[in-house]
């Protein structure tokens, strides 16, 4: 190994990846077959969100030497990265048959289950990780995010209460019992091991995260929707979408009972508004919540730059919305219906919009935002020129086939 690769080794284990590039790429133009230095620059590159030169090292390293367990581990790890779970799996299910024997790489087999939601399986992974080294910190934190997801909590607290005794400065071991801790909703004590975890490592993205959740959860609306949420992640994809389906029949069933009979609708009426309610809330509250805490002068400082934009434009939207329905309010009695339903079309466009939004991959979901935007700014045109109704039906039916849409799309990035 020459010098440049020790000194690119050095720098990665001080995190300035950036820096180890070029080292890396000296010993590559000394000996362009050193396979090694092909997969650390893809880890470096990784780091610093170079997708597409992460991936083109790390094949290259695989190309040089297809026998090399830690070729193939580097090629999972940025195949992981990359959302590509099934590529992912089969790099790192090849690495273990070239050495079964390193819990690092049941560490990774395990994390591709947790994206993909398979407790059951990530689980089974972490499990192996920790036979084969019982204080290996990763399995161990995997071993509890999954079996708080599979509704274990008191084995989950059990084994990250362990690992902080054996380490109690592990970043990754608080913010899982951070979350450990929004689970059992005590945000509480979920927000001072986030703080911990993030005072320990700034830049750990599992703890920004909780801390954010932890800080809306203080209020009791989002507490419920928090509780929700968490309750859904930790069913498998058929069975949540049993629940949204089960959940959409009752309310047609419900609906049409009401519509039968008049006598009910006292009862059933109320039932359908706090449905309806709630599905606004679980495509809008997470959003709405960060905009209330882009509005704290604390609060905005835990939120990422990415959720900061988000919740710009989900902010921008409401006051259009506000604006058209003050101008609805007291404007012409003619165009008054114009304004009330452009104002109406656009509160609820904030569900595509911010669903597109955190889900910015997938241009599909992007294309068909775009559209409804579209539809709301033709319907408020048409109905302003020739006092008419413009494509309000399609626009509501674009709306509904949208959340299916998102459903769809959410259930196959898991894969």
């Amino acid at each position: 190994m020459n010098a440049n690769f020790h000194r690119a080794r050095l720098l990665m284990e001080h995190r300035r990846y950036n820096e180890a590039i070029e080292p890396l790429q000296a010993a590559i133009a000394e000996n362009p077959e050193f396979g090694p230095a092909h997969a650390l620059i893809a880890i470096c590159h990784t780091k610093l969100e170079h997708h597409a030169a992460a991936l083109q090292a790390a094949q290259t390293a695989v190309r040089l030497d297809p026998n090399s367990d830690f070729h193939l581990y580097t090629l999972a790890v940025v195949q992981l990265e990359q959302e590509k779970y099934d590529d992912a799996e089969r790099s790192i299910r090849s690495a273990i048959m070239l050495e079964p024997t390193e819990p690092d790489y049941y560490g990774l087999l395990s994390s591709i289950f947790v994206e993909r939601g398979e407790w059951n399986k990530a689980l089974e992974a972490a499990n192996e990780g920790l036979r084969l080294d019982p204080e290996h910190v990763r399995c161990a934190n995997l071993r509890a995010m999954a079996l708080v997801k599979m509704g274990d909590r008191t084995a989950a607290s059990q084994t990250i209460d362990t690992a902080l005794s054996q380490n109690p400065d592990n970043p990754l071991t608080h913010a899982n019992k951070g979350w450990t801790n929004l689970h059992q909703s005590k945000p509480r004590e979920a927000m001072h091991h986030f703080g911990e975890a993030l005072r320990l490592d700034p830049n750990l993205q599992w703890a920004q995260v909780g801390i954010v959740e932890a800080m809306k959860a203080r209020n009791p609306i989002y507490r419920v929707m928090l509780a929700y949420f968490l309750w859904m992640e930790r069913l498998d994809n058929r069975t949540r979408w049993f629940v949204i389906l089960g959940a959409y029949f009752l309310f047609r069933f419900l609906n049409q009972m009401r519509q039968a009979n008049s006598e009910l609708q006292p009862v059933i009426m109320p039932l359908l508004y706090v449905y309806m309610t709630f599905v606004f809330l679980t495509w809008t509250s997470r959003t709405l919540f960060d905009l209330f805490l882009r509005l704290d002068r604390f609060g905005r400082l835990a939120l990422s730059r990415e959720r900061l934009i988000i919740s710009n434009w989900i902010g921008l939207t409401l006051l259009l919305a506000l604006g058209f329905l003050v101008t609805g309010l007291l404007g012409p009695g003619t165009l008054q219906d114009v304004w009330l339903m452009g104002a109406l079309e656009t509160a609820v466009f904030i569900i595509p919009l911010a669903t597109a939004l955190r889900m910015k991959k997938s241009k599909l979901l992007l294309g068909f935002t775009a559209v409804l935007g579209g539809l709301i700014l033709y319907n408020l045109l048409f109905g302003l020129i020739r006092n008419g109704s413009g494509t309000g039906l399609l626009y509501w039916f674009g709306i509904v086939l949208f959340s299916w849409v998102a459903n769809i799309e959410a259930t196959r990035r898991r894969r």
